[in-house]
């Protein structure tokens, strides 16, 4: 080979190395570019908060299937020895731990802490884990109302052999999230398919009926006069009855506070929406402001419905329901309709046909169904971010 020729070959030898190199350079620069901005999404785009959520959600549902209610200590439990195996968190001395991928070498982890009084002061203080509140709401026994607090994580996993929070495995963001749930308990204030504040203001005129085998009619509060029947056909015990102690509040009834039941309820409306007809399996509808039902969406389906102000069951509704209706305001039941269960109203009842029936009808396993299904403990409080960072996540003293 001429010397020429030796040279052309070092020269483009070096610019094919040069080309590989810069190749590689470049190649290494996006790796590292993707990974930065896989970290800056999960600081900037609230990814913690929504883990944290995800062990909200748990915890909630492991308070719903315990078969002892009302719960009366957070333990969640791990043996896969036995048979079934039992899984429900992955570091039972923690509480309620989680961990999955969410992208390549990134990790999320969230944990439902058990209460540890970590600062010896002997009252709860926000970050020591779930908490029974009960007491601090004044009600009586154990397990009615849980704060529940969640801290979620998104880690770099760059060792799988050693703990999350230990080197070279670092924390890329944090959030630390809380809400209550509640159990909630029905109790009519008496043994009726209709139940009224006040007697004199209860109208049940022509083509009604009212079928209360072996119980009352129509209970209403002592001393306040007595309902009109005349040309309702009413099949019970007695037609009518007023009770020393009948107490319709929200308290007596739900043992919770209008906002409680609102944020507990599964449906929110106002009283301009319609009503989804038919309602979903077995709802807590909660409205807001006066409601008008008609054959464009009757009520139809089994729940528990409240309306804060009046509810009327137009002429031609075509309604027929299941549960448990409160009512603060005035009640107006037309035909065609048919409630069965227990109708509460706080102002005038007035329940009439025309030509077609009005009718209400008792069962007695109308408000077992309702507290057995609706009841099992239900988010009172909405999710309230404790911590202010994107990596935070801690407020006290332990894991990190």
């Amino acid at each position: 080979m001429r010397r020429n020729d030796r040279g052309m070959t070092l020269v483009f030898g070096l610019i094919a190395l040069v080309i590989v190199g810069g190749i590689v350079a470049a190649g290494t620069l996006s790796i590292s570019a993707t990974s930065s901005r896989v970290e800056t999404t999960f600081r900037t785009e609230a990814q913690a908060l929504d883990v944290a959520r995800a062990g909200m959600i748990d915890a909630y549902a492991w308070f719903r299937r315990q078969p002892s209610q009302p719960v009366s200590a957070f333990a969640p439990q791990r043996d896969l020895t036995v048979a079934p195996p039992i899984n429900e968190t992955d570091d039972p001395s923690i509480g309620l731990v989680r961990e999955f991928d969410i992208a390549p070498g990134y990790v999320a982890r969230y944990e439902v802490r058990t209460y540890a009084d970590t600062n010896s002061n002997g009252i709860f203080d926000s970050g020591e884990g779930v908490f029974d509140l009960s007491s601090a709401r004044s009600l009586s026994g154990i397990g009615t109302v849980w704060l529940i607090e969640s801290h979620g994580y998104v880690y770099r996993q760059i060792d799988a052999s050693v703990a999350w929070n230990q080197a070279p495995n670092y924390r890329v963001a944090g959030a630390h999230a809380a809400s209550e749930i509640r159990q909630m308990s029905v109790v009519p204030p008496g043994e009726a398919p209709l139940c009224c504040d006040t007697g004199s203001t209860v109208r049940a005129a022509s083509r009604s009926r009212i079928v209360a085998n072996g119980v009352t009619g129509i209970v209403y509060a002592e001393s306040t006069g007595t309902a009109d029947v005349s040309g309702s056909e009413i099949v019970a015990s007695q037609s009518q009855a007023a009770l020393p102690d009948y107490d319709a509040s929200w308290t007596a009834v739900f043992g919770a506070t209008p906002g409680e039941l609102r944020e507990m309820a599964t449906i929110r409306l106002t009283g301009s929406g319609p009503l989804p007809s038919p309602l979903p399996d077995l709802p807590f509808v909660f409205v807001d402001g006066d409601m008008t039902v008609t054959s464009a969406a009757p009520l139809q389906g089994t729940g528990l419905l409240i309306v804060d102000g009046d509810l009327t069951l137009d002429v031609g509704n075509n309604s027929y329901f299941t549960g448990i209706i409160y009512v603060t305001g005035d009640y107006v039941q037309r035909a065609p309709s048919l409630v069965r269960g227990v109708v509460i109203v706080r102002g005038a009842a007035r329940i009439e046909g025309s030509g077609d029936i009005a009718e209400l009808v008792f069962d007695p396993d109308v408000t077992s169904l309702i507290n057995g299904s609706i009841g099992p403990y239900r988010l009172s409080r909405g999710l309230r971010r404790i911590d202010s960072t994107g990596v935070g996540g801690e407020l006290v003293t332990g894991t990190q």
